[in-house]
């Protein structure tokens, strides 16, 4: 579905992002992504040149049915499974960096409760375990949304915020109207989106080759 639409380049603008929504939604409904988002969209942008190539190689003029169409088709579709394939692999790698992280901060919770003379594991249902394991899925915000996510007061939820601070696994930052948010700057240093924007996907082995978030700033 996605290379006929972009064969066809139908609309003055708006055809890649048109083109990248396709992908998603022809994934989920196939039944092939039903649990999550993968970036595959993000592949082909990034590795411009096999996508290019590969939408090159379907606009043919050969007969239907034809083994030129098929080998043409079938071009396209090994460059489609190449990124679904990367995406995967890429989504794979970083749910391991989120366990380590997990558990890089799950020690120095534990360090910084152990300092203070308490026990060094806090309850699983307190608001500083919940959060502590939500983190990678919100990792800014603020006492009042967080107090929403997890359904506890204000004064709870701006303890759990406190203390993950002192842990030195949150840091603040002042945003509008005097309010204060709380940044997981671990998890946005591995957003997916800047990744993948590396042709090496590892922007500490090749700069990003598109535009991509930057790093967060203090």
């Amino acid at each position: 579905m996605l290379a006929p639409f972009e064969a066809a380049h139908p609309f003055t603008d708006g055809n890649g992002r048109v083109g990248r929504a396709l992908i998603h939604t022809v994934l989920a409904r196939r039944g092939l992504t039903e649990d999550a988002v993968l970036p595959v969209s993000l592949v082909p942008a990034t590795l411009r040149d096999r996508y290019v190539d590969g939408l090159g190689a379907y606009r043919h003029d050969a007969p239907p049915g034809s083994a030129q169409a098929s080998a043409a088709v079938n071009a396209w579709l090994e460059t489609f499974v190449q990124a679904c394939a990367i995406a995967v692999e890429q989504s794979v790698a970083l749910m391991g960096r989120i366990d380590e992280m997990r558990s890089a901060w799950s020690d120095r919770l534990s360090a910084h409760r152990a300092s203070l003379g308490r026990r060094a594991a806090p309850r699983a249902d307190s608001a500083v375990a919940r959060l502590l394991g939500r983190l990678p899925e919100a990792p800014v915000v603020t006492a009042t949304t967080l107090s929403g996510i997890l359904g506890v007061s204000f004064p709870a939820a701006s303890a759990a915020l406190d203390e993950l601070r002192q842990a030195e696994i949150l840091q603040t930052k002042a945003i509008e109207r005097g309010a204060t948010a709380y940044v997981a700057r671990e998890v946005l240093d591995l957003m997916a989106e800047r990744t993948l924007a590396s042709t090496r996907f590892d922007t500490r082995a090749a700069t990003p080759n598109r535009a991509a978030p930057a790093r967060p700033q203090d």
